[in-house]
This record gives structure tokens, sequence and C-alpha cells, in this order.
């Protein structure tokens, strides 16, 4: 690290060469050569129980850090959420982290009412009527409803529908199978369920101020700090076309692009005719969005070109005439996809065994047809197409993978190798961490890893963080 400091100061490397360098080696201190016997610090939990009453009944599903690193999302199996503040704190000599909020999965009964009721108010001819507002950093959202004149009935309807309004600000009915926030700020944030709803969260208030109604499971959802997309939030489903939801205008409702039109350049082997599993805004192009499907394609949209498809991933093949009529992308279910910082390369991992990083806007074509391929063909490590929404995260010049054999891998982007893994023994009450020649012991639980984050930002108090879900804890590495 001195030998690199001096460098920079002496101007002989530059400083976006300097900061990359210093990120890959605080990432490589969090993993390398660490023996948590002994440095026993290293490894904190977070319990999810709120008390030893509901003992292991809560998992987490899937976590989130907001844009600067100061609260930890978990949404949970049983649809239930927490937040926990992380600061810089200490409590006899280490860094206390505390869980402020906690929003539980609401009593059954209230959504069969729900369901009765909504259909009668659908029917109506309807106004709209503010119900929320808030403020983030860059704009205010209202949130609507709908509403009308009154009768006897609707009164009675009504005086119901305003419990129930109330009762929508609790969690989901289903557990939770993604969650982001607003990319922006804190101000909110976004969960999808298996009841089939997406919720758009006050932040300050801790309950839900919109309630979106699908009529498909809601598999992944995405939202990232650009100044062109952090209003949109990207919705991959069980339909067949991924979804976009306008935060600045509520009442356009739900956005399907990708459908076929006369005017749509859609091939007919392009068509969509699985379940989008996972969908992604590029981080730098804010107008493109990837999606990949059950039927392993994964798909470039522009949104600047309604209903036309940008690209098509596929790989190249001898049988094949030229880039275009490859392969699919995969040959079984693309389960998840990560763009680099930059948004110039895209990760794609899927049940056939393969991990790629595909370079989609090359100038040859023949480049893009042809990935780069991440470790050995393995069909253990993803076997199941939903089990989780979070699989990869990309990190300067390495990706971390959560594989559904117990085990987190992380590949070096540079020689697609596999640089390290994070190993749970399911035969111990103990997790590994595997590094080239060494075994160490973690305190843990029998389970698969199932929801996975990573703080990213240097200045913030505590630098990198890795957390991964663990049975009913959150382990993070630091």
């Amino acid at each position: 690290m001195n030998k690199l400091l001096y460098q920079y100061q002496t101007g002989k490397k530059p400083f976006e060469l300097f900061f990359s360098e210093v990120e890959r080696n605080e990432f490589e201190n969090l993993f390398d050569d660490i023996n948590f016997i002994s440095h026993s610090s290293r490894l904190r939990k977070y319990h999810l129980n709120v008390t030893d009453k509901n003992k292991n009944d809560i998992r987490t599903n899937c976590l989130d850090f907001d844009s600067e690193g100061k609260f930890l999302l978990s949404g949970n199996n049983d649809g239930s959420i927490l937040l926990f503040a992380l600061d810089d704190k200490l409590k006899n000599g280490q860094l206390f982290n505390k869980k402020i909020q906690y929003c539980k999965r609401p009593h059954s009964d209230d959504r069969k009412q729900m369901e009765k009721l909504i259909p009668q108010k659908r029917n109506r001819e309807d106004t709209i009527r503010q119900v929320h507002s808030f403020e983030t950093n860059r704009n205010k959202f209202r949130m609507y409803r709908q509403s009308s004149s009154l009768s006897s009935e609707d009164e009675i309807n009504n005086s119901k529908m305003d419990d129930l309004e109330a009762a929508q600000g609790e969690s989901h009915h289903g557990g939770i199978t993604t969650m982001k926030w607003y990319g922006e700020d804190n101000g909110m944030f976004f969960t999808g369920s298996n009841d089939k709803i997406i919720k758009i969260w006050d932040t300050n208030q801790f309950k839900s101020v919109q309630d979106l109604e699908f009529e498909y499971m809601i598999n992944q959802i995405d939202n990232v700090e650009n100044n062109f997309m952090n209003e949109i939030i990207a919705v991959a489903s069980d339909d067949y076309y991924p979804r976009l939801i306008d935060l600045k205008n509520m009442n356009l409702g739900i956005t399907i692009f990708g459908k076929k039109t006369v005017t749509s350049h859609l091939k007919e082997n392009s068509e969509l005719k699985s379940e989008i599993l996972t969908c992604k805004i590029n981080p730098q192009r804010g107008n493109v969005i990837c999606s990949g499907d059950a039927d392993g394609s994964i798909k470039l949209w522009d949104l600047r070109m309604t209903n036309r498809l940008l690209i098509e991933l596929r790989r190249f093949s001898k049988a094949s005439n030229g880039y275009g009529n490859g392969t699919r992308a995969h040959l079984q279910s693309c389960t998840d996809l990560c763009w680099s910082n930059t948004g110039d390369e895209l990760c794609s991992v899927g049940t056939d065994g393969k991990c790629y990083i595909w370079r989609p806007f090359l100038s040859d074509k023949e480049l893009i047809s042809n990935p780069q391929t991440l470790g050995d063909m393995d069909l253990s490590r993803t076997k199941f197409k939903k089990r989780t929404s979070q699989r990869l995260i990309w990190f300067n010049d390495y990706i971390i993978c959560n594989t559904d054999n117990s085990e987190v891998h992380i590949y070096e982007t540079n020689t697609g190798k596999l640089w390290n893994k994070i190993e749970q023994n399911t035969h111990e009450e103990s997790n590994l961490l595997v590094s080239p020649g060494k075994r160490h012991h973690i305190p843990g639980t029998s389970t698969q890893f199932k929801g996975m984050a990573m703080q990213k930002d240097l200045s913030n108090g505590r630098g990198l963080r890795v957390l991964l879900g663990s049975n009913g804890d959150i382990l993070e590495y630091t």
C-alpha cells in the first residue's frame, strides 16, 4: 500500500488507477488469509428474530444497503422487513449495530377482505384522490388511490376500506423475493413478493404508501443511482414481458415494453415465450435495460425505442451462419444478471452450469458472441432458477456468485478463474472460508446462503462490507 501511495503522490499513477487498486486491495483483505478463529471480531452477526418466541422462524430472503451505506434492509421469508442502522458507535470495543424498524406480516383475514372490496371499487367510475406524499433529496412524490361519490353502500365499503388502507401500510402476506433502495437516497425503498404485489415504502414512517398489484409472481426489481433512470423501477415477473413503473406519474400505472407489434423489430425466434427471472438497469446508460428469462435468453432494450429490441445476446456456434444465429446465451434458465460499474460489461449465470461475461457494446459483433467464461462448467452452481434473486455482485475485478451448493464463489474477471469461496458445511454446524490450502471455521448454521449485499463505498465509516443471509442470522465479513 505504501508503494502504491508513493506512486500516486509522485504522479506515476493516475488517481483512477490508484483508487481502483486501493479498492482491489481492500476487497482482497476481506477474504484472503484471514483466520477467523483468532480474529473472530472480523465476523459479525445480525439477529433477525425479534424475540426468542419466534426463534429460527424468520430467515432472510434478500438484503440491500442504501446508497450511503448507513442502513441495511432485510426482506424475510415470512413477509416481514427489518431495518438496521449501521453507525460507528462502539460498545465494549466493538462496532454497535442496532435494529431500528420491524414491519411484520399482516393477518390473512385482512387480505381476504381486501380482495373482496377492491374489485367493487374498480367497477365504479373512479376519480383520483391523494392519500400520501413525501420528499426525497431530489423530488416530491405523491401517491394516489381511487375514490368516487358515495352511496349508502359505498359509505360502508369506504369505511372498511379506510381500515384496510391502514393494513396496506403493513408488509407482504407472502415471502419477500426482492427488495431495492431508491437509488438517489434512503427516503424510500421497494419490495416485491410471492403475493404478486410490489410495495413502495416511506422509510421515515416505515410503512408502504403504494401497493401495485400484479397478476404474476415478482422475481426481481431494480432501481439505480442514475440521473436518467432513478425514477424508474424495472420489474421481472412470471409474465413474459419486462415491466417498468414510473415513479413520477403513478397514474400511468405499470408499463409493459417488449410486446410484439407491426413495427416491432423482434424476430420470430426472439419472441418472449417464458417468464422473466431477472431485469437490470445499466448504471451508466440509463436508457438500456437487460432481461434474462427461463428459456436462457438475454435481451437488451433501449427505452428510447418503443417495443423494439436493442440486441439479443447469442453465443457463436460453428453450425450458425454468422452473428445472431447462434445458440441462446444460456442453454437453460438465466437466473441473474449484473452490470460492471462502468456499464460496459454484463455478467450472467444460468442453470446450465455456466457463468459468462458479455461485452454487448463492442463494435465487433463476433466478439460480442464470444463471451468470457468464469470458472469451469458446474451444474451444481445454479440448480434452482428461483431460490434467490441475489446471485451476482460485481466489484472492481471480482464477481461474487451465490451458488446452490452452500457456497459463495468469488471469481477474478481478468483471469476468469475461481479466486476464493465461502462454504457452508452442511454436516457440521459451521461456515468455512476456503482459500488455496486453507480452511477456516466460522460459527454459523447449516443452511444455504440466500440474501447477499455489499457496501462498496470506501469513504463510508467502515469501508467495504459483505453480508450474507444465513438461516436466522445475517453474517458480515469486514
